[in-house]
């Protein structure tokens, strides 16, 4: 029991170091401090404002017109699968290891495999599989997603998935339009 728990430890520490990876902008890092802070692994206060600024995720536009969203810590990845993507919209993820949550938003629209190839690409290189090869990414429909009950930020399960294997580089990541918001 002791060994799970550990493992499970671990792999929320490798996702939160993947998430300060990740980071971009000052507030990312304070959202990863406060959620540190509310899981017991730093002392302080959360700090409770009445103006919440939230960051904002990576957004990308595919080849074929599709918005794609990247997330860079836990919560942005909490808020795009469970808060703003759809049901039908495309949820990727890197296989067994820590990575980012990648929506593509499908907007009634046929999604082709090049498209799903470059959502894939952006999740494996937002992950800790960013300088490997051949990297396993799952993908399904956001309604296959949930969260367990209890589970930490970041953290889902998810049914019904395929996988595709991509390799990353900053070069196929160049060529996806990528929207300053």
């Amino acid at each position: 029991e002791q060994i799970a728990q550990t493992e499970e430890e671990i792999n929320y520490l490798e996702n939160v170091l993947n998430s300060i990876d990740n980071c971009t902008e000052v507030i990312e890092l304070e959202e990863i401090k406060e959620e540190l802070v509310k899981e017991g692994y730093l002392k302080g206060n959360i700090k409770k404002s009445n103006k919440k600024i939230n960051s904002k995720p990576h957004h990308y536009i595919s080849s074929e017109g599709h918005h794609i969203y990247v997330g860079k810590n836990n919560k942005q990845n909490d808020f795009l699968t469970l808060k703003y993507a759809h049901r039908e919209d495309l949820w990727f993820h890197v296989q067994k290891m820590p990575g980012s949550h990648v929506i593509v938003r499908v907007e009634n629209r046929e999604v082709s495999n090049k498209t799903i190839e470059e959502a894939a690409i952006l999740a494996a290189y937002y992950s800790k599989g960013k300088n490997s090869t051949n990297v396993a990414v799952d993908y399904t429909k956001r309604k296959n997603v949930r969260k367990p009950k209890n589970a930490r930020a970041g953290m889902v399960i998810y049914d019904n998935y395929n996988t595709i294997f991509v390799t990353p580089s900053k070069e196929r990541i160049i060529n996806i339009k990528k929207v300053d918001d």
